[in-house]
């Protein structure tokens, strides 16, 4: 593919174990992170690869040229077809990610947060959040251990979450405010559990079913405060429920799931924390007492999830809950996790978003190293890195809205996990040498975390003559963008294209290959409005913009509808999504935007620092912006400015 290649902000640090690939290695002082990301305009689009051999996030430009001719795996867009909108990507807090990152120094522990949630990093914008214990942790344990304390009198947080779990969102969350949560419980008090147990086989006692519902939430109110800082401080507020309490220290739940794999619950010797439900008894506990409390404690907007368990129990568990209308009113999507997913096929989840089309899907689950045959943690491994990819596109391609990842970080031997269940992470923390390690995972995950924000809609395409290891999918973006994802499994090189009527761009060349396109046509279609404008000739646009001469008849003849549509998605009026450090500039830098419709990056920049200096002069504060493309960017996603900003290096003429 010909472009311009432009590097990260900071390269990776490459290793190689004794695995397929290599990882990149992060510490005190360095860390690999994206850097800019700015999507050409004038028939122009953005390629950004991930490779088995050589890359991790490189970006290249391209421009478009005349359809291709003699390439396998032709795809056309099919933009009027639509479907699903994603809800997000991300992965979950769990004790043991806590601890490990926890255990790097200070600056390690915010270049692992920040690759994974700041905008320089891969943007995860969903955490799951165990309620209490989990495998992933040191040991089982609940929030109420006093036998048959119905009352929840001595409810308290436990120290993991004090030390582990809350901070590490807090955190998170001051690097991406729109980080979306959601909660989900393994086991309850054992007291409460049939067998007695934290893990085996075992149901929820009938007595305990509003006990255990009042467990996920109710609240016995505190003194006002904040968050406080020491462990024994923080143990005498945390005498709550946990939705509450994790309230009171500024952590609202977005989400919420009935039971981590139920049917796990129902297993013989089931070795780690678990609940036992069949479709019948969670839908009547739901009806009858989560819903009811969840709505008479002021929860009634949070997004529950049924199911939370793998595909084998589709579409049968959820039909049957959402069978009842009573139960069905509390309820808003349908979790599902991966691991049966080489037995059963994605069509189950069309079937399913068939059956129950008003209840969105999300993958809440998934991880490399949990089967019997697999090796716990290998790292470098591009197989792992092509099996998430692979799954995240074939679930894309059937309805899915979002895929949630398990650990967001493990420790050398995929733990600590109190039943040895070792398994794999994007990223692995090694403390003794002070380390952690960035997978292929990583990477994998974020091509899609990054690239389809919240609000991207699944468009249609239309594939001629392609091969089973290629795997695409496309995307609208809110800001008007077109987004390809695609992996190429093959071993060699392939000659892979995208086309339309009249213009094309090459895909992967690079075997074994992970891949986004993307591409403004909105913009790039009001800049050739704007040309034609200042009387440039209908053959000069078509080999400007790399289209043919019929396109930019068309363009002209639809000039007030392609017009509208940019101005909608360039509305001043939008709310911002972040606040940036330095707000009051940034204000009114985007008063002055608004006023003078200024679309080119030198200009803005300049501007700003002109805006900075007159604050600095005027107040003596000190101006921390650095004015770079990424902080260019950044500002433009906190004021959701849709319309794409141009950078010089962009025109030709």
């Amino acid at each position: 593919m010909a472009g311009n290649w432009f590097c990260p902000a900071v390269g990776c640090e490459r290793r190689w174990y004794e695995h397929s690939s290599f990882v990149c290695v992060c510490d005190d002082s360095r860390c690999d992170q994206i850097g800019d990301v700015a999507v050409p305009e004038l028939g122009g689009y953005l390629a950004v690869t991930s490779s088995k051999a050589e890359f991790r996030f490189h970006q290249e430009t391209g421009r478009f040229t005349d359809q291709p001719n003699g390439l396998r795996n032709v795809y056309r867009l099919q933009k009027n077809v639509t479907y699903q909108s994603i809800l997000g990507f991300g992965g979950a807090f769990t004790d043991a990610a806590g601890m490990g990152v926890t255990s790097l120094g200070e600056q390690a522990q915010e270049h692992l947060l920040r690759s994974y949630f700041s905008s320089e990093g891969i943007e995860y914008n969903i955490g799951r959040v165990p309620i209490a214990g989990c495998d992933f942790s040191t040991r089982p344990y609940s929030y109420c251990d006093t036998p048959g304390d119905v009352n929840l009198t001595t409810f308290s947080l436990a120290e993991e979450d004090s030390l582990f779990k809350i901070p590490l969102i807090q955190r998170s969350l001051t690097l991406n405010p729109d980080l979306w949560l959601f909660a989900s419980p393994w086991a309850p008090p054992p007291w409460m559990k049939s067998n007695g147990e934290f893990n085996g086989a075992g149901f929820l006692l009938p007595q305990f079913w509003q006990p255990w519902a009042e467990y996920f939430i109710k609240y016995k109110k505190q003194k006002p405060g904040d968050f406080l800082h020491s462990v024994e401080a923080r143990k005498s507020v945390f005498v709550s429920r946990f939705l509450a309490a994790y309230e009171a220290v500024g952590l609202r739940m977005w989400g919420l799931t009935a039971q981590n794999e139920p049917s796990a619950g129902n297993i013989p010797f089931y070795e780690w924390n678990c609940l036992g439900w069949n479709a019948t008894t969670q839908r009547d506990w739901i009806r009858d007492h989560l819903g009811p409390t969840l709505a008479r404690e002021g929860f009634g907007e949070i997004k529950l999830m049924i199911v939370d368990d793998n595909r084998l129990q589709l579409p049968a568990f959820p039909e049957t809950v959402l069978s009842d209308p009573e139960a069905a009113q509390y309820i808003s999507g349908i979790g599902v996790h991966w691991y049966s997913d080489w037995l059963i096929p994605p069509e189950v989840l069309s079937r399913t978003h068939d059956l129950l089309p008003q209840y969105f899907l999300l993958y809440t689950e998934a991880c490399e190293g949990a089967g019997l045959l697999q090796a716990d943690v290998e790292l470098g491994s591009w197989e792992r890195a092509e099996t998430y990819a692979m799954n995240i596109i074939q679930d894309l391609l059937h309805w899915v809205t979002g895929w949630v990842d398990w650990n967001l970080a493990l420790d050398t031997e995929g733990g600590p996990n109190w039943a040895n269940n070792f398994v794999d992470s994007p990223i692995i923390v090694n403390a003794t040498a002070g380390e952690f390690y960035k997978q292929p995972m990583f990477y994998a995950m974020g091509h899609f975390s990054k690239f389809l924000p919240r609000g991207s809609v699944h468009i249609g395409l239309e594939g001629l003559d392609v091969s089973d290891d290629l795997d695409v999918v496309a995307f609208n973006t809110p800001d008007g963008n077109v987004v390809l994802e695609l992996l190429n499994r093959f071993k060699a090189g392939s000659e892979d294209g995208f086309g339309g009527r009249s213009l094309a761009l090459a895909l992967s060349q690079v075997p074994e290959v992970v891949q986004t396109e993307e591409w403004a046509p909105a913009a790039s279609s009001v800049e050739l409005l704007r040309k034609m404008d200042q009387g440039m000739s209908q053959h000069q646009l078509a080999k400007l913009f790399g289209v043919s001469q019929a396109t930019v008849s068309g363009m002209k003849r639809n000039r007030s509808k392609l017009l509208a549509a940019y101005e909608s998605n360039a509305n001043p009026t939008r709310k911002r999504q972040r606040q940036g450090q330095q707000p009051k500039l940034e204000e009114e830098l985007f008063k002055w935007i608004s006023e003078t419709r200024a679309t080119t990056s030198t200009l803005i920049i300049e501007k700003a620092k002109a805006i900075a200096a007159a604050f600095a002069a005027e107040t003596g504060d000190e101006v921390t912006c650095n004015f770079s493309e990424g902080w260019l960017r950044g500002f433009k996603n906190r004021y959701n400015i849709s319309a794409r900003i141009k950078t010089d290096w962009d025109f030709d003429d």
